[in-house]
């Protein structure tokens, strides 16, 4: 068979099976908004059948390379972020940390329902304001100190892989520092886009996505904003120099 069209075949199966799985996904937000256990349990298979079926029918395979940091809690997670792949592999790896996010994903009918459940950090982009950061921050560090995990993407945006080092026009935002002094945060590199794309259905090819597990840093007290933003920076380009 002509791959062109095995490649149009699995793209279409994979559509067809992630709506299926959605609307199954969507219509068990009732229950999940009055049971955390339940809600974590059916977001964990939804994110499964993302992995799962992108494999069967688009050929995508995840190699993981330094996975020593499985079992690590209450730590911030820095990713470069060049496709909706990682949003739902880390999502999976650290069964559904708290990530903070664009505030108007928080008013996705249904899905804002397991957003609230998962106690997400939305951020308004356009109005922050010194109640807005003190909350933020407030709601980061309880969210540590439970031993829950925070995933941050520092560029603030989808980044194509092949502009990963347009710092210019993708800089690493030094919002972060609102909450990581003092912190430990593990970075974490992919080339996830060249295989799945910018979002669910966006077309897929066939190969092998790196997954990279860096190190873990800390955050030092007196380190300033941009001596965060820039120490986040390096660690995640010394795994994409590997794999890029």
């Amino acid at each position: 068979m002509d791959i062109n069209l095995m490649n149009f075949i699995g793209n279409l199966l994979f559509r067809i099976s992630m709506i299926a799985i959605g609307l199954v996904y969507i219509s068990l937000s009732p229950i999940a908004a009055v049971s955390t256990k339940f809600a974590r349990k059916t977001t964990m298979i939804w994110l499964s059948s993302i992995i799962v079926c992108s494999r069967i029918f688009c050929g995508i395979k995840v190699e993981i390379h330094n996975n020593n940091f499985h079992h690590e809690k209450g730590i911030i997670v820095a990713s470069n972020h060049c496709s909706a792949w990682e949003t739902f592999f880390i999502s999976q790896y650290y069964n559904v940390p708290v990530f903070i996010l664009k505030k108007s994903l928080t008013q996705i009918p249904f899905i804002r329902i397991f957003i609230k459940k998962f106690n997400m950090i939305g951020i308004d982009r356009d109005s922050y304001s010194k109640k807005n950061i003190v909350n933020i921050i407030k709601n980061a560090n309880a969210t540590l100190k439970l031993g829950r995990n925070i995933v941050i993407f520092p560029q603030g945006t989808r980044v194509p892989i092949e502009e990963t080092y347009n710092y210019t026009q993708y800089p690493y935002k030094s919002g972060v520092a609102m909450f990581a002094s003092g912190k430990r945060i593990v970075t974490i590199s992919t080339d996830a886009s060249k295989c799945f794309g910018k979002g669910l259905f966006s077309k897929k090819k066939s190969g092998t996505v790196n997954v990279i597990f860096n190190e873990i840093i800390t955050i030092e007290k007196e380190d300033s904003k941009e001596e965060i933003a820039n120490k986040i920076r390096n660690s995640i380009e010394v795994g994409l120099k590997k794999i890029i």
